[in-house]
């Protein structure tokens, strides 16, 4: 009887376990699928177009390919996603991706590709059913979305089933882990009560004392996110999730701000609590729950509609679980943290993504700083630890790519868009009498000649995030193609390119990336930069436009004497200092990192125990690295810079702790009690 019911419980754990892979496997297999395409050449005959109204004209396109393929299309959450060139007797008509009321009125070659329609006008107002002219199109055919979308749903909701049945089978385990848990909270309530003390007063304070952070047009993009809106790629799945919540539970303005400011602040303050009970000395834990707080800025981030008011908590969770790790070994309970805080922080911002190294060089420092016949023990944990970074890496990958696939949208990176702003900016450093022949050897890298042109248009059209995309959009022979494509592999010819010019523009991006952004005589922190912005948003952008009107309406940013309550608010004195203590201008930056540094280098010479140094040197790794991300991948703005300026602080705590338990307990056990 005992063996016939352990046989029917491994049949029963091969079954969840063989759902599982089967439900990966199809979720993998649709997003994979989706990457196919292939270019197809269309003809149209004269009696298949027929007249909408004006110089419009209209030929149906469903059906024009055998299954399972389809046509590529603009439709409302993707306006420039068709590739859809028209010819007229071979001849290139345009611009494509045009509005049906500007191809009706003005005619002219305008075209618009929309789902199952093509919708067109002649190049001279001619009737193309009777001027005798021969259409022909090339487009692009991908696999049918809509059985794409199936495949993934029966994978996501077999992975579903099969992971709640799992968890079912494992909540005696999960159980005991809850009742051990909530022992050791009981066990140091006073210590997470202390920990808590200095987030939470600061969060009070925050929310009573001043208005919102605002950042300008971002802000009310979040208050009015639907899901109907165009997800763009540089906009991960949960903060328009958090935002589609909050309006369906909030409803008006002011009710949304709040609630999502409300969850933003509570995850910081926990964050921050978890984080500093990592050590387990009253003082270490006050040190480290107020210079997190320091380094998080005091929850301004928080207290706010930016995306960074959700990462950065849960930046701060993860790097709570890496100070655990220094000692602890890699636990099922503490692998969790490590993966879904980390997780959710890059389907938040992309590039916390990065940080996923962090596990993975503290336990591969921790097995070389044992002895020889030590340090292979050590192995496993790394080994572990690659595992499941890698597992992290492609969970966000895959969640990524469902959620495209699910929106029916195309998921591909913008570093091009960002990247205009560093070309325009090396162009800038080109002597002017050299700058057409430096801009000519640039466009000669470029691997064709539509993206040379997309170069030229990059560099010399004015307002670096849309006005190159809304040039390349009207020019007929590029506005074809993907914008972003264009400006990807533009970006690529420039940074691939060993030019003195463009040189000195990396050694920019990282001086500012380790320096600051702002210029000395600014004289400006973290603090200042997001009470000036929230006033500048309200004084000299909202009115501009009049979309921010409805969406801000009952809130303080529609009112303009918002603004001067920011510009008081950066003159008192409490923040005044905290914004000298996060400094964004090279000379007070480079003073504070000079002292980091010092202060850890002596910490890890004097303290050589309990994974101190270790954990010191991967926290210094981890910010060089993010540093050199930002220089390759973006343009350095205040912002990007919260997490270097959390790991800073969190430094200085850390390497504190060390020399003063080296000063305190000499001769005693030091730190070798371990925070659970």
């Amino acid at each position: 009887m005992a063996s016939s019911a352990s046989r029917h419980r491994l049949r029963h754990q091969y079954l969840v376990h063989a759902t599982l892979v089967v439900g990966m496997a199809l979720m993998l297999t649709a997003v994979g699928l989706r990457g196919l395409s292939q270019e197809v050449q269309l003809e149209f005959d004269a009696a298949e177009i027929q007249h909408l109204e004006g110089q419009a004209y209209q030929i149906k396109l469903r059906r024009r390919l055998d299954w399972p393929w389809e046509l590529l299309s603009d439709y409302m959450r993707s306006r420039q996603r068709s590739p859809l060139r028209l010819h007229e007797d071979g001849n290139l008509l345009g611009p494509p991706h045009a509005f049906y009321e500007e191809i009706a009125s003005a005619g002219g070659g305008g075209y618009m590709h929309w789902r199952d329609v093509l919708i067109f006008s002649t190049s001279d107002q001619s009737d193309p059913r009777t001027n005798q002219r021969h259409y022909t199109a090339t487009a692009r055919a991908v696999l049918a979305i809509g059985d794409l979308q199936r495949i993934a749903m029966i994978g996501f909701w077999l992975l579903v089933g099969a992971g709640s049945v799992w968890l079912w089978r494992q909540r005696d385990q999960v159980a005991r882990v809850i009742k051990r848990n909530w022992a050791h909270l009981r066990r140091r309530r006073w210590d997470y009560a202390l920990a808590a003390t200095v987030p939470a007063m600061t969060a009070i304070m925050v929310a009573t004392s001043m208005p919102y952070i605002w950042n300008d047009s971002d802000s009310t993009i979040w208050l009015v996110w639907e899901w109907q809106w165009a997800f763009v790629p540089q906009h991960p799945p949960v903060y328009p999730a958090l935002m589609v919540l909050a309006k369906a539970l909030a409803g008006d303005a002011p009710r949304v701000l709040l609630l999502a400011t409300t969850l933003q602040l509570t995850v910081s303050v926990v964050a921050l609590t978890y984080l500093s009970t990592a050590f387990p000395r009253r003082w270490q834990i006050l040190l480290l729950s107020t210079l997190g707080t320091v380094g998080s800025a005091a929850h301004l981030y928080s207290y706010g509609l930016l995306t960074e008011g959700l990462a950065n908590p849960l930046f701060v969770l993860f790097l709570g679980a890496v100070l655990r790790l220094r000692r602890n070994r890699l636990s099922p309970s503490l692998a969790a943290v490590l993966l879904l805080s980390l997780l959710a922080a890059a389907l938040t911002r992309h590039a916390f993504l990065f940080f996923a190294v962090l596990p993975v060089v503290l336990l591969a420092l921790r097995a070389l700083a044992r002895p020889e016949n030590q340090w292979r023990r050590r192995l496993l944990p790394v080994l572990a630890g690659i595992g499941l970074m890698s597992l992290l890496v492609i969970g966000d990958a895959l969640v990524t790519q469902w959620t495209c696939l699910a929106l029916d949208v195309q998921c591909r990176a913008l570093t091009g868009r960002t990247g205009v702003y560093r070309m325009q900016e090396a162009y800038a450093m080109v002597p002017a009498e050299e700058r057409a022949d430096w801009l000519a050897r640039l466009m000669e890298r470029a691997p064709d000649p539509a993206i040379g042109e997309a170069i030229e248009l990059m560099v010399k059209t004015p307002g670096p995030w849309v006005g190159p995309n809304a040039a390349i959009a009207a020019r007929a022979p590029l506005g074809g193609g993907q914008t972003d494509h264009l400006m990807n592999a533009g970006f690529r010819a420039f940074w691939t390119w060993p030019d003195r010019y463009v040189l000195a523009q990396w050694r920019s991006q990282l001086s500012q990336a380790v320096f600051g952004p702002r210029r000395p005589d600014e004289r400006i922190g973290q603090v200042a930069y997001l009470l000036l912005h929230s006033a500048h948003s309200i004084t000299d952008v909202y009115p501009k436009d009049p979309r921010h009107g409805p969406a801000l309406a009952g809130t303080a940013a529609s009112d303009q004497e918002t603004a001067a309550v920011y510009q008081t608010l950066a003159q008192h004195a409490p923040w005044r200092w905290l914004d000298a203590l996060l400094p964004l201008t090279s000379r007070a930056r480079g003073l504070l990192l000079l002292a980091a540094a010092a202060l850890s280098m002596a910490a890890m010479t004097w303290s050589r125990r309990d994974g101190l140094p270790e954990l010191l040197a991967t926290l210094w790794i981890g910010a060089a690295g993010y540093a050199a991300a930002l220089t390759l991948a973006t343009v350095v703005i205040p912002r990007y810079l919260s997490p270097l300026d959390i790991l800073l602080w969190l430094t200085i705590g850390i390497a504190s702790i060390a020399i003063g338990d080296r000063l305190l307990y000499r001769g005693s056990s030091g730190t070798n009690a371990v925070a659970g």
